[in-house]
């Protein structure tokens, strides 16, 4: 909420004085930021200041909308998967505050399903990794125990690891399982890195060799 009113401070300068810093503006912002300017400097709005600022209007009316139809549904479980599919528009985007943002309130509210919040802290982590925070998470993530959930959260947990020996003794069954699809390996953001190792690309071709393997006999048998 505080990046919210410094945004709305600049914003009021920009559309009624022009950006040209004034007492008012100086009295509204942070100590810090007053040693930065002085009266009569203009402050311009670059696209990144401006695509940032989006994102955190973005995620503040999102957590406002969230919260009150946690208090008006408390129940209502649909909650979660509503906020995972805007949570994972935004990892696609790589906009990684607002996915930190609704990753956090998700796997805190109570009344969500487990696998929605063991989703949201593994999107979680990974928003915090992608931000250069990765010492914030190391310790919760490598003490983490998920043998008991779904072959693909532990997939996920291994690669944000970075353990890409457990990582490919873990994938066949979870692609033979059906819990991934090939799709969904190439697609989703938590497994980036793994996608650029040698051993990925050798997994990819095993699984086009045995394609090709599956249609060669199903054709002698046609005949």
């Amino acid at each position: 909420m505080i990046l919210a009113w410094k945004i709305n401070q600049r914003r009021n300068l920009i559309i009624h004085n022009g950006g040209v810093v004034n007492s008012i503006y100086l009295n509204k912002v942070s100590k810090a930021f007053k040693e930065k300017v002085k009266i009569g400097d203009t402050l311009l709005v670059e696209d990144k200041y401006l695509d940032n600022a989006i994102c955190k209007f973005h995620l503040v009316f999102i957590l406002i909308a969230a919260e009150l139809w946690k208090k008006l549904e408390p129940q209502n479980k649909e909650r979660g998967t509503v906020l995972i599919e805007i949570t994972y528009e935004n990892l696609l985007n790589k906009r990684w505050d607002i996915a930190e943002g609704l990753s956090f309130f998700i796997k805190n509210d109570s009344k969500m399903e487990v696998v929605d919040k063991t989703v949201s802290q593994l999107n979680y982590w990974l928003a915090k990794k992608r931000q250069g925070q990765f010492e914030t998470i190391r310790k919760e993530l490598n003490e983490v125990d998920y043998s008991d959930k779904d072959s693909v959260f532990q997939l996920a947990v291994e690669s944000l690891r970075e353990n890409k020996e457990k990582f490919f003794e873990i994938l066949p069954r979870t692609i033979e399982s059906q819990s991934l699809t090939i799709e969904r390996l190439k697609e989703f953001p938590i497994f980036e890195e793994m996608r650029g190792t040698e051993e990925y690309t050798v997994f990819l071709k095993s699984l086009s060799v045995e394609s090709s393997s599956l249609i060669v006999k199903k054709s002698k048998k046609s005949k």
